[in-house]
């Protein structure tokens, strides 16, 4: 889940260069500098479909204890306290 969440995506919108003032595609991508002391995880419970929002009904399970994030921290071989 958390891999997935910090997939590089692509966005629809084109970004205007501020520079050359030229439309171009463009990507979003969330990285991980540092573990934090305390993790918040917020799911998302709902989707809209063609006519009304609908609940997710789908189980999450995610291993709470021995966390280990190290391998998502970008650019950096330090090694942290598991979570």
């Amino acid at each position: 889940m958390i891999e997935h969440f910090l997939k590089e995506e692509q966005l629809d919108d084109l970004y205007t260069c501020e520079k050359c003032k030229t439309p171009r595609k463009s990507t979003k991508k969330f990285i991980i500098w540092r573990v934090p002391q305390i993790l918040v995880i917020h799911l998302k419970r709902f989707e809209y479909g063609k006519f009304r929002r609908e609940k997710i009904r789908r189980n999450v399970i995610f291993p709470v204890k021995q966390l280990d994030l190290r391998p998502l921290i970008e650019g950096s071989s330090t090694q942290f306290p598991s979570i």
